[in-house]
């Protein structure tokens, strides 16, 4: 080794135990499960928080877990994957993608699931993947509401589309709010284009 060189330490060794999940995800009514591997190979994981609120059961490292908001990235790649690949025009009108793959899901067409706003006809898949969209979210309160009388069951995307107020915010491209609803579209748009 040089001599100019600082001598290589090694950082201190934290106990697993420190970096676990605290009883927060409990008080906050949200599970956790983190997990990593260390250089050696092992494997730490540990998990806190309830799954069925009703019956008490906490999480563990083998539960599984709807993917949330994390799914955002994902859905913004595979957006532009598909622009490259020639499949998706960002700046056409989402419902000439999304309303024919609808109808063959069994569901109704966007202006239908708007309550006959036609605003809806003028949203673009880049106002929704910039959340300008001006697509209403879906409530919170509502929906914890529902997640603890069904502990059970997620609810599916058509459902929060179903659930949120008709109106828009803006104009759309005019101002921008966040709305995990502009994803649920986005997300169906991708579906329609594969």
């Amino acid at each position: 080794m040089d001599s100019r060189s600082p001598a290589r330490r090694t950082p201190p060794r934290r106990p697993w135990a420190s970096c676990a999940p605290s009883g927060a995800a409990t008080y906050f009514n949200v599970s956790v499960t983190a997990a990593f591997t260390t250089s050696d190979g092992k494997v730490h994981a540990s998990a806190d928080g309830p799954i069925d609120i009703v019956a008490g059961t906490k999480a563990t490292t083998a539960s599984l877990y709807p993917g949330g908001s994390t799914t955002k990235t994902f859905t913004s790649v595979a957006a532009l994957k598909l622009v490259e690949a020639g499949k998706l025009d960002l700046d056409a009108p989402i419902h000439e993608a999304v309303d024919p793959w609808l109808k063959t899901q069994g569901h109704k067409s966007l202006l239908e699931l708007g309550g006959g706003d036609r605003t809806i006809l003028e949203v673009t898949g880049r106002q929704l993947l910039q959340m300008r969209g001006e697509i209403q979210d879906y409530y919170d309160a509502t929906l914890r509401q529902w997640t603890v009388q069904h502990p059970t069951r997620d609810w599916a995307p058509i459902e929060y589309i179903e659930s949120v107020a008709k109106e828009f915010l803006f104009a759309p491209g005019q101002g921008g709010a966040y709305s995990g609803n502009s994803y649920v579209l986005m997300e169906w748009a991708l579906c329609a284009a594969v």
